[in-house]
């Protein structure tokens, strides 16, 4: 059987990746993306299906879908784009479009039946016409004349009913999308606006789809989530947890459940407590489509809970006595400090009368459950209490109504406080108050003092802040100007150095049999200053770089660095007879290009710097902790111990430029590329017996 042939036309290749992935290999498909040119070419002879992905329908790729409907009326023609308009959708049925599909709202099986149905409904229209064209061709007799007009004013009634049949469809079609992009429109709006997270990943925890919530929970745009890896927004002690919660979800099969806790990105380390919800989503196939995840911010709940557990423990440690009863006045609950305060302990006291407190003379004036009933409500009410041991001991006293499920009142409670070291501290206050205008006034004049140091030091503090606001200002015209000496540098500064260059060998060629040896060796100097100076200059350029050049970090291979960089020194290896050895590396998070230019520079110094012996170059890397150590090794000639911070500085050399060429540059990128990663570099070695250089990059898995 042979396969269906279509001709895929997009914008740009993502578009065709798309569709190929959807349509697999059920179809012959060829991707195109010049719409004008891929017209130009078109025969419809040669495809069954014209597919154009035009993404959002602009009214001048509308134009194009109607020269291609009317160059080629006979070739199916389906629209997909990435989102729906009311009024382009009517337009590009009415110039020959035969489906209009939505991406991400269609599935495999639907995109087949659209086009085995275009080109059924075409096929039907083909044969209609086959049909009225015999009848005018073909020769008859006269009887056979005589029914020519009736069968082809049948044909033609049958072509107007086909017609009609296929506007309604049309129209039906027209409808059916419209209402269903209303409804889609609702559901976008309930799903963006959810108050909680939705997230949809892939089977490694790579984000493939969010709403608004889960982005404003996480602080970033939805655009910049998309193909980012969850574990980025979590905690270090998170992401591990995040891992078991994966792997249980495809192991059982069911939805799952875990707390984390999510960093904000860019609220400088702020955290929440979160609940992930994760459920594993198969295809139509049975097989692996999806991870959904619903975040929840937990934070209240946590601090609700947290606040119950601090209440409860507070009320169980209270070195206040509190004490529940029930509407007859039965005790009801006992706490350590009802027991430390009045002596009897809980299972002492609970269903007896809390008239078992009350001294006789004051029976009177303990307050019952019944005045919290008629909302009564005694507030720093002062009486006195009676100890288990006969002892009266003063109390400021509060009772407030215990309410239960119905809301009505059950009981009260009573939080009594022993007043009596107060009442001791009262009497002992009273003897103070003779002299306590002149404490006052001394006390003012103290705060006066202070007040005056104070402003000094906020006047103080003032003129800090400016002095730190210019040296700010001053810092980025600083910035500026280096960008301006980078710009210089990068092209102005390199045209005289060249011009010296050539014009020194210029001279030298023109008059070479007139000059002695001393001129020719000065125009050897010169020109080698001059290509020494443009080294000097590329290299300050690529310092300067590092950082302001940078590119985005992502997910690569420390394997596939190792080898461009090798690939790069692939010459100098060879000359030299160089062995590099290297161990299976991981893989980081970090920018792909410096990571080249990293080894590619620790790799080259251990050549440069060989001893007699063929360089040996290890190359391994080892996990600790929270980080990955890396370690280039070799057998070359070693340093010595008080260089070691020396040669990461920038111009430093420990060797004269006729020994050894280079600028002191290189490692001092190296280290400015590691400290941009969050890591640390510096060597081991002995002079005379190699060295080992490591550098640290933080792990982020």
């Amino acid at each position: 059987m042979n396969l269906t042939r279509i001709l895929l036309i997009v914008e740009n290749p993502h578009q065709g990746e798309l569709i190929e992935k959807i349509l697999g290999n059920k179809f012959l498909l060829v991707k195109t993306n010049d719409f004008y040119r891929a017209l130009d070419n078109l025969d419809d002879k040669h495809f069954d299906v014209l597919l154009v992905y035009s993404g959002l329908i602009k009214h001048e790729n509308l134009n194009f879908i109607k020269k291609i409907h009317t160059q080629h009326p006979s070739l199916p023609l389906l629209i997909i784009v990435d989102k729906f308009d009311e009024e382009i959708t009517t337009k590009a049925f009415e110039y020959g479009a035969q489906d209009y599909l939505i991406t991400g709202e269609f599935t495999t099986k639907s995109l087949e039946r659209s086009i085995f149905n275009a080109i059924k409904k075409l096929e039907m229209q083909s044969k209609l016409r086959s049909k009225a064209e015999k009848l005018m061709e073909n020769k008859y007799d006269m009887d056979t004349l005589k029914e020519i007009p009736k069968k082809f004013t049948e044909a033609i009634h049958e072509l107007q009913v086909h017609r009609i049949e296929l506007e309604m469809q049309n129209e039906e079609l027209r409808k059916t999308w419209i209402e269903l992009e209303q409804s889609r429109r609702k559901f976008k709006d309930l799903y963006d606006l959810a108050p909680v997270g939705y997230f949809s990943m892939d089977e490694k925890g790579i984000i493939l789809n969010v709403n608004l919530t889960g982005a404003s929970l996480l602080n970033t745009e939805r655009d910049n989530l998309i193909d980012k890896a969850f574990i980025l927004f979590l905690s270090h002690d998170s992401r591990r947890e995040f891992h078991k919660h994966i792997k249980k979800v495809f192991k059982t099969g069911h939805k799952q459940i875990c707390q984390v806790e999510i960093i904000k990105k860019g609220m400088e380390g702020e955290k929440f407590d979160a609940e992930l919800e994760t459920v594993q989503v198969n295809n139509e196939s049975g097989n692996f489509k999806e991870l959904r995840t619903v975040l929840t911010d937990i934070t209240g709940r946590k601090q609700a809970q947290l606040s119950m557990a601090k209440l409860a423990a507070l009320v169980i440690s209270s070195d206040d006595a509190i004490v529940g009863m029930d509407l007859d006045g039965k005790i009801t609950s006992w706490n350590f400090g009802a027991e430390k305060m009045y002596g009897y302990g809980v299972n002492e006291v609970l269903g007896k009368s809390i008239r078992i407190l009350s001294p006789p003379e004051s029976a009177d004036k303990i307050v019952m459950p019944l005045n919290v009933v008629n909302g009564e409500i005694v507030k720093n009410y002062q009486t006195k209490r009676l100890t288990k041991y006969g002892k009266e001991i003063g109390v400021s006293l509060t009772v407030s109504p215990i309410y239960g499920n119905n809301g009505n009142v059950v009981g009260a409670s009573s939080i009594a406080r022993d007043i009596t070291e107060i009442k001791k501290t009262e009497n002992e206050l009273q003897k103070y108050r003779e002299n306590l205008e002149e404490q006052v006034k001394e006390r003012t004049e103290e705060l006066e003092n202070a007040n005056f140091r104070l402003k000094n030091m906020i006047r103080e503090h003032e003129k800090t802040e400016e002095k730190l606001s210019d040296l700010v200002d001053e810092l980025k015209r600083s910035n500026n100007e280096l960008e301006q000496f980078a710009y210089i540098a990068s092209h102005d500064l390199q045209e005289p150095l060249r011009m010296v260059s050539s014009f020194t060998q210029l001279l030298e060629r023109k008059y070479k049999d007139e000059l002695d040896e001393d001129a020719h060796e000065y125009i050897n100097f010169a020109v080698d200053g001059a290509k020494r100076m443009q080294t000097l200059i590329n290299d300050l350029l690529t310092y300067s770089r590092v950082t302001t050049r940078g590119k985005d970090f992502t997910k690569i291979d420390i394997n596939e660095i190792v080898k461009q960089a090798l690939f790069n020194l692939e010459m100098r290896i060879e000359e030299n007879d160089a062995i590099v050895d290297v161990d299976e590396l991981p893989e980081i998070y970090a920018d792909e290009f410096q990571m080249v230019q990293l080894f590619q520079n620790l790799i080259g110094n251990a050549i440069k710097y060989r001893s007699k012996e063929p360089p040996h170059i290890c190359i391994s890397a080892e996990k600790d902790n929270n980080e990955w150590i890396f370690k280039i090794s070799d057998n070359g000639i070693g340093i010595a111990q008080e260089y070691y911070e020396r040669i990461f500085t920038i111009f430093q050399r420990l060797h004269e430029i006729h020994t050894y060429s280079g600028t002191g540059v290189g490692l001092a990128i190296c280290k400015k590329i590691v400290e941009r990663h969050g890591g640390r570099i510096w060597v081991d070695s002995e002079y005379g017996k190699g060295s080992s250089f490591y550098f640290s990059i933080p792990d982020i898995d």
